[in-house]
Parts: C-alpha cells; sequence; structure tokens
C-alpha cells in the first residue's frame, strides 16, 4: 500500500498493496493520513465543495472518537494538490470491513481542481480496499462513480444561498417561519453562539433526550468533546443555543469553512415547543453566517420520506436537492444496491430506555455504523 511518513511525504508504494498511480505527466496518486500534515488544510485543492468534512480536524475527530484509520488518497501534479478522496477504513466485526467517504459525514465529495482525476481515484480506493480486505467503498455525495452507476441510498439535501443585504433573507422565508420567528422573539426566547466547551456540554443534554425522543441512541459524550477540541477549537465549528427562563430549548452545531457553512446536528426540548426557538435558532444562525460573508448555508442531509423535515427546511428559501451514496464491491469494482434512505424503524425500542442506557448503546455502537 501506499505509506505516508513522519515527515508529511508519501513514501514508495509497498509489495503489499497497490503502488503509486500515475494520472497524466508527473501525477502520481498516494496514499496519507491529515493528522502527520501540518499544511494538510492550508493544500487542499480550491472549489466549491470544499468543506469541514476534508480538514484535518474532522479526520482527527473521527480517528480519535472512533478508532477508524484514514487512508486518504491524493493527487500531487507539479507540487501542486490537485485531488483529494477523503477515505476512512472501518473495521468492525458486526458490519464489516469497508472504507467510507466519510463516516458520519452528510456528504464528502471529491475534491478536483480538474474534474478529471475522479476515475483515477475511484479506481486506486478500489485497488487500496482489495489489498485491505474491504466489502465495498463508500461515497457519499459528488459525482457519479460512473455514469451508469445506481446508488445505495438516495437522501435529499438543502442549500440556502445566503446575501447579507439586510432583510434579504426573511424576506426568502415563507410566512409561516416568519410568523414562528415573532412568537419565539415575543416569548421572551433568546439565541446565542459561542464555541465554549460548556456549551457543547449543553448541547449535549439536548441531544441526549432528543435522540431518546427519537428512539435513537445519541452520540458518545467524548465525539462532541472531540468536535470541540479540533474543530471549535480552530474556528471551524460552534454551537448556538435559543434560552427560555435561563434554561437551554434548542440547540444546534454549526460547522464553517471558507464561505460554506454546515447546519450538522439540532436537537429541542419538546416541552417548549409552541414557543418555536428552533425556528428562531436558524433564523439567527442563518443572519449571523450571512453577516460575517458565508456564502452557502447546508441545511443537511435529510431522508426522502421525513416530508416534515423538508419542508421546515425549505421554509427558509432553501432549494432541495437529491444526494446520492454509492457502494462499490471492491471485487467487481459494481455497485451494490440497497435502500432509498434510512429506516429507523428498528430502532425504536431505543426510546424506553433510560438515558444512562442509550448513550452506553451509542458509546459502544456508533463505530461500527460509520
Amino acid at each position: 500500500m501506499v505509506r505516508g511518513s513522519d515527515r508529511g511525504e508519501p513514501e514508495a508504494a509497498s509489495a503489499s498493496g497497490p503502488g503509486d498511480a500515475e494520472v497524466g505527466g508527473e501525477g502520481c496518486i498516494a496514499m496519507m493520513d491529515p493528522g502527520r500534515f501540518p499544511d494538510w488544510d492550508e493544500r487542499l485543492p480550491e472549489g466549491p465543495h470544499r468543506s469541514v468534512f476534508h480538514t484535518q480536524a474532522w479526520a482527527r475527530v473521527l480517528k480519535e472518537a472512533y478508532g477508524y484509520t484514514p487512508c486518504y488518497l491524493v493527487l500531487d501534479q507539479e507540487r501542486t494538490r490537485r485531488a483529494v478522496l477523503p477515505l476512512m477504513e472501518v473495521r468492525s466485526w458486526i458490519t464489516g470491513v469497508r472504507g467510507v467517504a466519510l463516516p458520519f459525514s452528510d456528504e464528502c465529495p471529491i475534491l478536483d481542481t480538474s474534474d478529471l482525476a475522479g476515475p483515477a481515484l475511484t479506481g486506486q480506493a478500489l485497488e487500496l480496499g482489495r489489498a485491505r480486505g474491504w466489502r465495498h467503498v463508500e461515497f457519499r455525495g459528488g459525482r457519479r462513480p460512473d455514469p451508469d452507476a445506481r446508488p445505495y441510498a438516495t437522501y435529499v439535501r438543502h442549500e440556502l444561498a445566503l446575501a447579507s443585504e439586510e432583510g434579504a433573507m426573511e424576506e426568502a422565508m415563507r410566512p409561516a417561519l416568519r410568523r414562528a420567528v415573532r412568537k419565539a422573539e415575543r416569548s421572551g426566547v433568546r439565541v446565542s453562539f459561542s464555541s465554549r466547551p460548556e456549551d457543547m456540554d449543553c448541547y449535549y443534554g439536548l441531544h441526549c433526550r432528543t435522540r431518546q425522543r427519537q428512539g435513537l441512541p445519541p452520540q458518545p459524550r467524548r465525539f462532541f468533546r472531540l468536535i470541540s477540541k479540533h474543530l471549535m477549537g480552530n474556528g471551524l465549528a460552534e454551537v448556538g443555543l435559543a434560552w427560555h427562563d435561563g434554561s437551554p430549548v434548542s440547540g444546534a452545531v454549526f460547522f464553517r469553512m471558507g464561505g460554506l457553512v454546515h447546519y450538522k446536528f439540532g436537537a429541542n426540548d419538546l416541552k417548549w415547543q409552541e414557543l418555536r426557538p428552533s425556528s428562531l435558532l436558524m433564523a439567527s444562525a442563518i443572519k449571523r453566517f450571512a453577516n460575517s460573508g458565508c456564502k452557502v448555508f447546508s441545511l443537511g442531509r435529510t431522508d426522502a420520506g421525513h416530508e416534515g423535515l423538508r419542508q421546515f427546511k425549505r421554509s427558509f428559501g432553501a432549494k432541495e436537492w437529491p444526494l446520492e451514496y454509492y457502494r462499490l464491491d471492491v471485487r467487481t469494482g459494481q455497485c451494490v444496491v440497497g435502500s432509498s434512505g434510512q429506516d429507523n424503524r428498528s430502532w425504536r425500542m431505543f426510546r424506553w430506555l433510560p438515558l444512562w442506557g442509550g448513550r452506553l448503546v451509542g458509546r459502544i455502537g456508533y463505530r461500527h455504523l460509520g
């Protein structure tokens, strides 16, 4: 396999795996761990899809929280980084051994300045998977691996073009949403944003209760503390909280890189739902990021069948697009066909667990789900 040295330079391939693949003249694909490269983020290829999910900080969160192995494939040409395929190796005795680009990342497409390196990187990922015993390689978002590829799962994503002009974002909102925002304000709901670890802990309490209500185990506390350490500590994330009578009633975690913002996590105290705190929180976040120079606000992945959530996201003026995941069998290179999206009915039993029980299940189980 292709290895990365401690000095941050790719080494020659070993005999046990795929060698460096030449692509166009002096171009060469190598496997790297972003954590070993101090200048990783600075060398990421430019483009509209470059996000926090491609950064060194996010790679460290996934590696330290779940023990995944970074196997990022990079194409360097004439001392310039032309393309990057982020990959994590997930080794699980429950769900198998596979490569994912990337676990717990709604959308993490190949970064390619030329739009020509995708096939070469995909082929190298399959070769790497065969050498390391993967069952398949999963791609999340971006171009199809080939024109005839069939998705393993299909979701929807929502994006909102941000404008800094006063009142422009409010005008894009549907009337019902504007009324909800005014109701929250009249009810005394207030919103704060911060990068403080204690606010992440505050959000996590809301997160656990929301997951319990949904019948889903929460992600481990360690995962969110690593987000606080690596992302919030480097200006790549912040927490928004809506407060009423001194208590948090709604929360969200936002990732930001350059002009692109991702709404990554959200949680609410159902007892205060009638005050519409989540509407005010999201509207405040959109205004905040628009005024700070961001251009695109991504409202994240949604199951195609979750019409209520889709309607909520569209009410901000966001446009809806299909989001397709592809799995390629490493032996045949053919697509593995799956479902139209996640089906969480099998998780419903977890709503009857106490909070500590759900957190225990999440701490044990999430590393197998990436």
